[in-house]
């Protein structure tokens, strides 16, 4: 049985003193990369809003930017303008308002908040309603990143890593590639942040022989993992520290094994009721979405090359953290790098399929020699090779290298997201091992074969460097030829005709750079290694890797006054204010492409975008999209291309006039130039001069209908078919699926009267005075978590017409309420609420054991002295009573 009392010094609890520069240098790291984005009144963007149309055609016309400001950032990144920016909009304006939100109906007609961006049940969450987004996202990144360092720090000490070293871990996790590759994709480091504590808290169980209070550490850390809403990366984290915590279990003697397992099962379990809130919702909303389950040779199609490893080498080889645009393409296209081109495939990368995002994971040239050391080491051999062993069994599967690819797919949750997400285990793992071959090098010489590892990379960056030395129409020329050798698709001069002004000295003066700062490093770190003189070597590598961190991952982040990000286009103006002063149901908005050219003029208000402002944007962009949502889309616009991710903005002018997009209740439409079409009304402001027009729909329904006649469609394809018919009226009738719904064959509709009493995002009040029976139809998505009364009694939804609800009413006045709180909605938070409370018991009476049994004593003994006092009372007073005299 191990023995606290055997612990070495330096897996003890390490001095504050050297806990507080952890956190120091975590935080100075973190400030280096967020730069002005930590300023107040900025926002962390991967690049200028202007560079999203129409806001760059009116920032240009208006002087407030120039092209070479929007040439800059990394398009990879745009993700945060269609996705979080929205999401944390609508949660900060709910938390300020004192509601937790479940639902809203900003986007797409109407959305459950939580299996989408929103992260409402993280704490950092509640920064939203102080520093609205995105002004938040500074002060945001700067706790993730130096609490995920500070962690890491806590749990390499506990394994017996010398201080120094663990401040290069520090660095690796605080400003290594993955992390500043996630910086636009919060969810994903939020999902992220508890890894190493929980490898802390199974280090407690298996090698400790710790109890209740690390095990609720665990089931703390899990459920906040997952309730980040980045399920794969939680489970990467899931499958990796029971993985570490079944092998410091199996060191232990054959008869004290059961009691960590259990408590790690018995923690994970814990920590997976703690994210029923986040997890039951997603795992329903996973059953009902246009996002399928790829089948694996989809995930191979999208997974690393080998030639991805040379980027824990050269960093920005094969994608570049700052990349430059031309204005020839356009401020929203990249053309690849050359070197990419010549070393993947050629389709895949053609196809957009590889970016910064998903494939950086490098953690500096120095770390990555010193984590090259750590295989030799003697000390601690059971994390150097559980690690080596993470790394590159993860690095491969994220290559979908067979069989390992095909035995690993098959593991529960695989298969829920982007194969090449399996870098994070690689980038985590080659982090610790880095802090391990520094904790190595203090103690002893570094390796020979090490050293021969750095010589190796310095006389190939030599070498290419050399290479790339030619001026720049002779290294196009030689691209051209490397790139196409062996193609019959496309030959040298079709390469050399796509090479736009400027982009040769561009590709030139970085790859280069590249390949001079990599030769740099190499020597550097070789001559540190050999230079051993007490502290002052570590320091300088410890340096030099947050340099070499912090050079080559520069770009990601574009600091710009939070007001520009806030400011919408001038266009839209009456559509906002038409929103601001609707009563109950608010009109919503869409978006016609008419040209072509989408690459070279940008994306026209990308979907969400239009929610961030305030509209009602029917447009969405969903990591799990309402299958329904995508189908009545698809019939409205044949070949709209969603791909499971949502609505986008129109391209057919036909649409426009399609009868489901009056029952939609659609009334304000932007384009990306004049058109004319009955029902049209042109609302752009007079002094508008652009090419971009705002027209109002003039047939849009209302929100609430009252309908008489139903017909009942089982078939979900014959069912689109007849929505499909832009000669049908959904004014006269409504298609049902349930064969349970009552009958409504037809009558004078005429009469009804509806009232919207109230209408919010998660409560819907009307009246209705009905002549005849009839349906009550609201155009707001179907969602299992809405719940119906009729009058106080509980009532069925059908689903209307495919996508929207409805409820039977029989003739009369009648008040119906529709409200967000089906057990969907309920439940979930309420298990959450049970598993924290018994978790956080847990911990804190654990904690306080000492201080609670001594409590106790004294609790317990005043409750005897408090019981016993009436007893001695009367006996006192017996005693003093004066005695009759005989």
């Amino acid at each position: 049985m191990v023995n606290k009392a055997s612990e070495t010094a330096e897996q003890q609890a390490p001095p504050r003193r050297e806990q507080l520069q952890a956190l120091l240098l975590a935080a100075l790291c973190s400030v280096l990369f967020l730069g002005k984005g930590l300023w107040p009144g900025h926002a962390v963007m991967p690049y200028a809003p202007e560079v999203l149309e129409p806001h760059r055609t009116e920032a240009l016309a208006e002087g407030r930017v120039t092209m070479d400001d929007l040439t800059v950032g990394n398009p990879s990144f745009g993700d945060k303008y269609n996705q979080s920016l929205a999401w944390d909009r609508i949660m900060g304006d709910r938390l300020r308002g004192g509601e937790l939100p479940s639902w809203t109906r900003d986007i797409a007609g109407g959305a459950p908040l939580v299996p989408q961006m929103g992260q409402v049940y993280q704490p950092w969450s509640w920064l939203t309603p102080l520093v609205p987004a995105p002004g938040v996202y500074g002060i945001w990144y700067l706790l993730h990143q130096v609490l995920f360092s500070f962690f890491a720090y806590r749990f390499l000490r506990r394994i017996g890593v010398a201080h120094l070293a663990c401040l290069l871990g520090v660095v690796c996790v605080c400003v290594g590639l993955w992390t500043q590759a996630r910086v636009h994709h919060n969810v994903i480091l939020s999902a992220a942040l508890p890894l190493f504590a929980m490898l802390s808290c199974v280090h407690e169980l298996g090698a400790r022989q710790g109890g209740a209070r690390a095990a609720g550490w665990l089931a703390l850390g899990t459920g906040v993992s997952w309730l980040g809403g980045m399920p794969q990366v939680s489970l990467l984290i899931t499958y990796m520290v029971g993985a570490y915590g079944c092998l410091l279990v199996a060191g232990r003697p054959g008869g004290d094994r059961l009691r960590p397992l259990l408590w790690i099962a018995g923690a994970f379990a814990a920590g997976a009721l703690l994210s029923s809130a986040q997890m039951i919702p997603v795992l329903v909303a996973a059953q009902e979405t246009s996002r399928a389950v790829p089948s694996l040779a989809d995930l191979a199609a999208r997974s690393l090359e080998w030639d991805h490893a040379l980027s824990a080498i050269w960093p920005d080889l094969l994608n570049w953290p700052a990349q430059r645009w031309y204005p020839e393409v356009g401020p929203e296209s990249n053309f690849p790098p050359w070197a990419a081109l010549l070393l993947l495939s050629w389709e895949r990368v053609n196809a957009g399929v590889y970016s910064y995002t998903e494939t950086a994971f490098a953690v500096g040239l120095p770390a990555l020699v010193l984590a090259a050391c750590a295989l030799a080491g003697r000390r601690r051999r059971r994390e150097i090779w559980f690690f080596a062993v993470v790394a590159a069994l993860s690095f491969l599967v994220a290559m979908a290298s067979e069989p390992l690819f095909s035995l690993v797919a098959n593991l529960p949750g695989v298969r829920s997201g982007d194969v090449k997400r399996f870098v994070f285990p690689c980038a985590m793992a080659l982090s610790v091992l880095a802090a391990l071959g520094m904790d190595r090098v203090i103690r002893t010489r570094p390796p020979g074969y090490a050293l021969g590892f750095a010589g190796l990379i310095a006389v190939a960056s030599a070498a290419l460097a050399f290479v790339h030395w030619a001026p720049p129409d002779e290294l196009a020329r030689t691209y051209s030829e490397w790139v196409t050798a062996g193609r019959d698709d496309v030959t040298a001069e079709d390469f050399r005709a796509a090479v736009l002004p400027g982009m040769a000295e561009a590709t030139r003066a970085h790859l280069l750079t590249t390949f001079l700062r990599s030769l740099a490093l190499a020597a550097v770190t070789i001559g540190l290694l050999l230079w051993r003189r007490g502290w002052i070597a570590p320091v300088l590598l410890i340096a030099v890797t947050a340099a070499d961190l912090l050079w080559t991952g520069r770009g990601t982040i574009v600091p710009v006054e939070s007001e520009r990000v806030l400011t919408p286009p001038r266009i839209l103006a009456p559509a906002l204010a038409a929103t601001r002063d609707a009563e109950g149901a608010r009109p919503r908005f869409q978006g016609l492409r008419l040209s072509t050219r989408a690459d070279r003029e940008g994306a026209l208000l990308r979907p969400n975008m239009g929610a961030f402002f305030g509209l009602e944007d029917m447009a969405s962009y969903n990591p799990l999209p309402p299958r329904r949502m995508e189908d009545l889309f698809a019939a409205i616009e044949p070949g709209m291309e969603l791909g499971g991710n949502g609505v986008g903005r129109f391209k057919r002018l036909e649409s426009l006039s399609h009868p489901m997009v009056d029952l939609l209740g659609v009334e304000w439409i932007l384009t990306d130039g004049p058109v004319e079409t009955p029902g049209l009304e042109d609302r752009t402001p007079a002094d508008y001069q652009h090419r971009f027009r705002l027209y109002r729909r003039t047939t849009a329904l209302p929100r609430a209908t009252f309908v008489t006649t139903a017909r009942l469609i089982e078939d979900p394809g014959e069912r689109l078919g007849v929505l499909a018919d832009s000669s049908r009226d959904p004014r006269l009738e409504v298609v049902l699926e349930d064969v349970a719904a009552p009958a409504a064959d037809g009558g004078d509709a005429s009469g009804a009267v509806i009232t919207v009493s109230r209408y919010e995002d998660e409560v819907v009040q009307l009246s209705v005075n009905a002549p005849v029976a009839g349906y009550l139809r609201l155009a707001d998505p179907w969602d299992e978590g809405w719940v119906a009364t009729v009058d106080g009694a509980p009532t069925p939804i059908h689903v209307a017409d495919h996508y929207v609800r409805a409820v039977h009413l029989g003739p009369g006045q009648h008040e119906v309420e529709f409200r967000y709180a089906g057990s969907v909605a309920v439940w979930p938070r309420r298990l959450s609420t049970i598993a924290l409370l018994l978790i956080v018991v847990t911990v804190a009476a654990m904690a306080t054991m000492l201080h609670t049994a001594i409590v106790l004593v004294v609790v317990r003994g005043c409750m005897m002295f408090g019981m016993a006092m009436p007893v001695v009372a009367v006996h006192v007073r017996v005693l003093a009573r004066p005695r009759p005299v005989a």
